[in-house]
């Protein structure tokens, strides 16, 4: 648990739940511990209900194919390219998942 900066009557406190990192603001004038923390606002956008990506093993597997990575050893020969091969993939949803984030944004901060 540590706080990550204190300003003006609050303090910014990062702290581990469930192997989990977490970040809440917090009074700061309170004493931490692991039951003040849980009360705290949290901080950060929940990335966990915004991320949707629907690759499949399937997918990435026939790409792989297509590139000549056929074995573990070419993996491993060519980690680069398939790593690219992923990136490529998950491309594909980066413009959707941009628009999530916009419309979560715009739920988050009211229309504005």
């Amino acid at each position: 648990m540590r706080v990550v900066y204190q300003r003006g009557g609050y303090q910014l406190v990062e702290y581990e739940r469930d192997g989990r990192l977490q970040r809440v603001y917090l009074p700061d004038d309170v004493e931490l511990d692991e039951g003040v923390v849980e009360q705290g606002l949290p901080y950060g956008d929940p990335w966990e209900n915004l991320l949707d990506f629907t690759v499949t093993p399937e997918q990435i597997a026939d790409a792989w194919r297509r590139s000549g990575i056929w074995t573990i050893e070419d993996f491993e020969q060519h980690s680069g390219e398939a790593i690219s091969v992923i990136v490529n993939l998950l491309s594909i949803d980066l413009a959707a998942l941009r628009r999530r984030f916009r419309e979560y944004q715009l739920r988050r901060d009211g229309d504005e």
